[in-house]
Formats: C-alpha cells, sequence, structure tokens
C-alpha cells in the first residue's frame, strides 16, 4: 500500500518540478541507449548483513527514452524479505532524470534529478530529494565500448522524515560518484563487470556523509539475457538511532533488456 502511495506522491512531485540517490540510483551509462525507447528489468535474489540478516527479493525497472541529444530516465526499486515468517526488509524508491548530453563541451553532460524512497528497517519514513550536476565521460583510447569510466559532481537538496519523530530533516548535500565498466566480448567467456562508488557528504556538515558501493559482473545467458552476481556496501556516519552505519548485500541478478 505504501509503495502505491509513493508513486502517487512522485508523479505530484515530478510536476511540481517540471524542470527535471538519496541520489545513489545506479545509472547504467555502458548501456547502448541509441534513439527511440529502451530498458531493462532486473530481478535481485540477495542475502544482507548489518540492519537486517535476511534474504530478500529485490525487483528493479529502469526505462530510457532518447532524443537528439536529451536522454530521460525513469526507475523503480522495491525490495521486501522475510525471516522466520517476520518481515525484515520493506523499502522501495522511484527515480526520475534528465540528461543533455554534450551541454558543456564534449563528453561533459548536464544532469538533474529527482527520487522518493522510504525504508521501514532504517525508520525512514520517506526522503525526497532534487538535484543537479555534471557528468565526464570517458571510454579507451580506440573509442570501442569495451572500457569506459563516467565521473559526476553536483548537489541536492533532501527532506527526510523519520518513522518515530514528527519533525523533518533537510539537507544540502554533495553528489560525487565514478562509474567504471569493462566489457569482455570474448566468444568464449563474455562477461562485463561494473563497479560503481557514490559519496554524499552534506554541506552544512562534513562529519555526515554516505557511501553507497555496487559491484556486479554480468553474463550473457542469451540474447537479452543476462545472470550476475552483485555485492553492495552501504554507508551512513551518522544514522538514525538504533540503525547500523554499515549494510552489506550480496546476491545474484538477473537482467531481461528489451
Amino acid at each position: 500500500m505504501r509503495f502505491f502511495k509513493i508513486t502517487t506522491a512522485f508523479l505530484f512531485l515530478a510536476i511540481s518540478f517540471s524542470t527535471g540517490a538519496l541520489g545513489i540510483t545506479v545509472i547504467d551509462t555502458s548501456m547502448d541507449i541509441g534513439k527511440g525507447a529502451t530498458g531493462q528489468l532486473s530481478l535481485n535474489f540477495s542475502g544482507k548483513s548489518g540492519n537486517s540478516e535476511n534474504q530478500d527479493i529485490d525487483l528493479s525497472w529502469t526505462n530510457w527514452f532518447s532524443k537528439d541529444s536529451n536522454q530521460w530516465l525513469l526507475s523503480a526499486n522495491y525490495s521486501y524479505g522475510e525471516k522466520a515468517k517476520d518481515e525484515v526488509e520493506d523499502n522501495g524508491l522511484i527515480h526520475a532524470r534528465w540528461i543533455n548530453l554534450d551541454a558543456i563541451t564534449t563528453n561533459v553532460d548536464f544532469e538533474s534529478f529527482i527520487q522518493l524512497q522510504y525504508d521501514d528497517f532504517k525508520d525512514l519514513s520517506s526522503r525526497q530529494l532534487i538535484g543537479v550536476g555534471l557528468r565526464h565521460r570517458l571510454t579507451s583510447a580506440d573509442n570501442t565500448p569495451t572500457l569506459s569510466a563516467t565521473f559526476g559532481a553536483g548537489f541536492f537538496y533532501e527532506v527526510e522524515e523519520q518513522d518515530l519523530m514528527d519533525e523533518k530533516q533537510y539537507t544540502i548535500r554533495g553528489n560525487l560518484y565514478a562509474r567504471y565498466t569493462k566489457k569482455n566480448p570474448s566468444d568464449l567467456y563474455p562477461y562485463t563487470l561494473h563497479s560503481t562508488l557514490y559519496v554524499q557528504p552534506s554541506l552544512e556538515g562534513m562529519s555526515d556523509v554516505r557511501a553507497f558501493n555496487v559491484n556486479q559482473i554480468d553474463f550473457p545467458i542469451a540474447e537479452s539475457l543476462t545472470l550476475g552476481i552483485q555485492l553492495t556496501f552501504d554507508f551512513d556516519s551518522e544514522p538514525f538511532e538504533s540503525v547500523e552505519k554499515l549494510d552489506i548485500e550480496y546476491g545474484l541478478v538477473m537482467t531481461y533488456k528489451y
């Protein structure tokens, strides 16, 4: 029920901020977006340590649309898990992003984004944010897509509401990220390796820092289907009371691209 409330609230926000996580949604800049629409569905079977010791299922959907020098992204994620028939995982987010390619100079893009999420087991009733930034795309010297990297820098305005408190927290955070992708197109052992790191310090106090790292290797098992192994680290230096600073997640990811 809460997820549908989030969807409704997000649509309201998207209209309110028509010029456009935590801005940490991982953007796959290695995708061959081309023109028109493309996207992917992912199913993640994972285990966690930190704020919850459990196995859960994550469902993610991402859709790109590209026209001329503009790209639009809409992404949603929902995670649910149980342990001994008790609910121990319930979180979701929706993220929208607009990217203007080569806005500053060649391979330097402008992007703006908006996101809404919640996480019951981190006592996070809601987190709403809107932000902007620049990103620099790098490819290998021979211009092949086998090796690429993206570096981004910007900031966002964040509003958080805790389950056990009526008051809201307002924060401006920096948003720094780097993504590395290596593709091995070998006919014998093809794979794609990704590593993404986000660092998000509060501009009001540098001791308040969030960091998020996703490492994944994908193996093609059909023309549009991949099976991946993922390891994720999620760190918050100043979490809510009774919430652990570090979450570690590991699992298998099946992705269908269309």
